[in-house]
């Protein structure tokens, strides 16, 4: 600002030098009185975007001597009342002969440098006023997303963009929201640009708003910090047991962003719902805690076994499981049937068993045939017996 201002100065005094010189000899003669700059010392003006600005002036005793305007970029704007530049913003305010104010309508921050009122006299006198615009706070919305997603474990980076002068604070709050209470409670994460979270949670998911501020107002500008992880469905029975021909039903829960998608599986097999099988899902409190329900009617002993549910999102597929052990009813075809798992090596097949059993159980008409055979040779021997008895007596 300094050279700017020491520029303007030289080039001022170069630009009316030769006019200046011109004008001097005449001006002894015809115009005895010097100009006087009132108040000449370098003032400032601070203004607000869209206000008014009136730049002071006042020259005495100027009869016909022409009071100019200058900007900072060594343009001249004014010659008297007669406006130069092509901004139409500009006027000069002349409500009486000593009075040559620059007037700047709907300010803008490109308004904001240094003008020089000048009176082309010699010697020549200046005055240097220096206005400041004053900008509200402003967040570049456009270089700012309205909704971030991170996953669990990572790091999160959101940069605040805001304008204003002075320039503003920039401060992130965290508006934490009380799960049992619709309350809000707002939290202070950041004092820079930058929201930085090492490593991102559960807990850092909400809404975060980032407020510029500076003396003469203040803009704000809100988003919501998703943070996503993967499923843990939990069963909360390991192991459930149910008599024959009832109803059973398993429940799984799980809890993740996105919201996890079920499978049901028994021994590996893909369960969908059919006239005994009815799969529901359901979402419980929050959006992201959903429910799975597996319902088995008319329950056989084949039904028992291992029973899986599984959630995946986005992020992958985590398993629960639970056993499920059928009790037959009694009387029941299936109640002396007591599935055994196999033992390696020593399994006999029923064609084996059959063959023993037939090698080792007589049948029925040979143990009556052999009977009458030992019968009859019985009798047979006891009639010899009985001959040769006789026989010797005589």
């Amino acid at each position: 600002m300094e050279l700017t201002r020491g520029l303007v100065c030289i080039w001022t005094y170069f630009s009316t030098f030769n006019l200046v010189l011109q004008m001097a000899y005449s001006q002894q003669f015809d115009h005895p009185v010097t100009p006087v700059i009132e108040d000449s010392a370098e003032h400032s003006l601070s203004v607000i975007p869209g206000s008014t600005a009136i730049l002071p002036c006042r020259v005495r005793n100027t009869g016909d001597i022409i009071v100019a305007w200058f900007d900072g970029q060594w343009e001249q704007v004014t010659t008297g009342t007669t406006i130069k530049s092509s901004n139409p913003r500009l006027s000069i305010q002349n409500r009486d002969p000593d009075e040559w104010n620059l007037v700047i309508k709907d300010v803008t921050a490109e308004d904001a440098q240094i003008y020089v009122c000048q009176v082309q006299f010699m010697p020549p006198s200046m005055k240097t006023v220096t206005l400041t615009v004053h900008d509200t706070p402003k967040v570049n919305k456009t270089s700012i997303n309205h909704r971030y997603s991170f996953k669990t474990g990572s790091r999160v980076t959101i940069e605040c963009h805001v304008s204003g002068s002075p320039p503003p604070t920039v401060t992130w709050y965290f508006y934490e929201t009380n799960s049992t209470s619709i309350e809000e409670k707002k939290i202070k994460v950041s004092s820079s640009k930058l929201l930085d979270i090492r490593t991102a949670d559960k807990s850092k998911d909400g809404i975060y708003r980032c407020e510029a501020t500076n003396d003469h107002g203040q803009d704000k500008y809100e988003i919501y910090l998703e943070i996503t992880y993967p499923p843990v469905p939990t069963i909360t029975t390991k192991q459930v047991s149910v008599k024959e021909n009832s109803q059973i039903r398993l429940v799984c829960k799980a809890e993740s962003k996105p919201a996890p998608n079920f499978a049901w599986f028994h021994s590996g097999q893909n369960i969908t719902t059919s006239k005994r099988h009815h799969v529901s899902h359901d979402t419980e409190d929050m959006e992201f805690q959903v429910v799975s329900e597996l319902t088995i009617r008319q329950v056989e002993v084949g039904d028992s076994g291992k029973y899986t549910c599984s959630a995946s999102n986005i992020h992958g597929r985590e398993d629960a499981e639970t056993l499920l052990q059928v009790i037959p009813q009694p009387g029941s075809s299936t109640a002396s049937i007591q599935p055994k798992p196999p033992t390696p090596d020593k399994t006999v097949s029923t064609q084996n068993v059959n063959t023993i059993v037939d090698t080792e159980t007589p049948r029925t008409d040979e143990v009556v045939s052999s009977s009458a055979s030992c019968l009859l040779t019985t009798v047979l021997m006891y009639l010899h017996c009985s001959v040769y008895t006789i026989f010797y007596m005589l």
